[in-house]
Parts: C-alpha cells; structure tokens; sequence
C-alpha cells in the first residue's frame, strides 16, 4: 500500500493501535536506536503524520504495549535499551486545539508490576490484563490487573505460573489464548488457554499441523478463527500464515459479560 505524508523511519519492536480510521505507531527501533516518535495514520487517505507533541515525552523504548481505551491510546512498559520499564502513559486521540497532540504519566495504586518488555497487554471490558514478559534476565509466568476506572492494579496468583516472553494474548469470549512465544528456555508453538472467570489454565486438543515454535508473531481474531501471522525464533524469520479454526469452540467469542475471577 502506498502511503504519502510523514516519513516513518524503519523499526521495529514498535506498537500499532488501532482507533477508529487511525492507526497510532508508538516507539520502536532499529539497531541501536530507540525512539519515542508518535505517527498517525489516517487508513482511509493513507497519509502519515508524525505528531507534534507538547509537554513531557516518555522515554523512547521499544517491546512495550499500547492499547485504546475510552478517549486515550495508554502505553505501558517496554525497554529503554538500558533496562526494562514499568511506567504508564496516555495520549489523548484527539489533538489540542492547536494540532498537538499531549502525553500524560498515569499514577496508579496497587503496586505496579514488574518493569518488563516483551508482555501482553490485553483489554478485558475496563480491566487490563497484562501477562508475562522479562526484564532481560527473566522470564516472567505472572498476571497482574488493572482497572482502568480507578487506576489500581492487583497481581494474581496462578497455579502452575506459566512463564512467556514474545507471545501473543487473544481476547477469545472469556479466554485468553496464549499462543507460542518463549518460555525462558526455548520457543514454543503451544496454546495456552487462560479462563478468565476461573483464573484457571486449561488445555484442549489441537489438531492439524502447528506453526514451528517460534515468537514475536502476530495473532486476531476474526470470524471464528484465530490468525497467526510471521515471527521469529532466534535463527529465521517467517513470514507464514496459520489459522486455528475454533470449530465447536466457535461460541466462545458470544458469551455475555463477565467478571474476571467471579469463580475463582
């Protein structure tokens, strides 16, 4: 596709949001690079443009989460290049009057998580689930919440603690399908399902032929099926496709709304 506007310097490790007809690129690097450019896409005029920002900028960093909520894309965590970060930010959608655009730090209570790059992010309703990730030195199996209503986090237990780096987390009806990434050791081509009413990990059989184990790949759903897309795994980059079909799990993604934890 061919886009007009803004340069976008070549990276990776950034974050893509998604709002409306826009698309929110956030951070990201290339080599040794870290940046902490905001650029907006319009998907319709396909035209980029790099944000004039006004006021406090977050640190550059790459293998953060970005996701909207209400009227603001929030960002969370990531990597600096000299260590891992725990910080939460939020930008408003919508420019100032003047065209600028105004990042603000978010305070919590609760206690943040660990600083941590390469963790989901995953919006459930008005909590935020955020699991996994490492700090460079560790592998992290732990889950933490956050209510974006009153700012609090809380940290969950879960038995066994399932460590994953450079996985993905989709939103599947009340489960979070946690798909391949690296457990500390190796990479992994598993599917995890947490269930979110319970907090509970729990397996089904899959069949078929499963992609070779690998992280840092692209996963969505839609319409009944979830998609993965590309990744690496230390030595190739891939550039295939898969599609788990959800088959007579198909449902999942219509259940009414739920509390997280109600049936712990």
């Amino acid at each position: 596709m061919k886009t007009h506007g803004d340069a976008v310097p070549p990276c990776r490790a950034h974050t893509a949001t998604a709002v409306g007809t826009r698309l929110f690129v956030f951070g990201g690097g290339d080599g040794t690079q870290y940046f902490s450019d905001l650029f907006v896409l319009n998907v319709r005029t396909c035209v980029w443009e790099r944000a004039r920002i006004t006021g406090v900028v977050p640190a550059p960093r790459r293998t953060h989460t970005c996701f909207h909520y209400g009227s603001h894309v929030y960002l969370f965590g990531g990597g600096d290049g000299h260590r891992a970060l725990n910080d939460l930010w939020r930008v408003r959608t919508e420019p100032e009057a003047d065209g600028s655009y105004v990042w603000e730090e978010v305070e919590t209570t609760g206690g943040r998580p660990f600083p941590r790059g390469y963790h989901t992010s995953t919006l459930v309703g008005s909590q935020l689930v955020v699991f996994g990730g490492s700090d460079g030195q560790e592998c992290f199996g732990d889950t933490s919440l956050l209510n974006l209503d009153s700012m609090e986090w809380s940290h969950i237990a879960i038995d066994p603690p399932l460590t994953r780096l450079a996985h993905s987390a989709t939103l599947v009806g009340m489960y979070l399908f946690v798909i391949c990434g690296h457990d500390g050791s190796d990479y992994s081509s598993q599917v995890l399902m947490l269930k979110l009413d319970t907090l509970k990990w729990e397996t089904r059989m899959i069949y078929g032929a499963a992609p070779i184990p690998r992280g840092y790949h692209a996963c969505a759903l839609h319409d009944g099926r979830l998609i993965l897309h590309g990744g690496y795994n230390g030595q190739e980059v891939f550039d295939d496709l898969y599609t788990l079909e959800l088959s007579s799990y198909s449902y999942l993604p219509q259940v009414p709304e739920f509390v997280i934890g109600c049936h712990r």
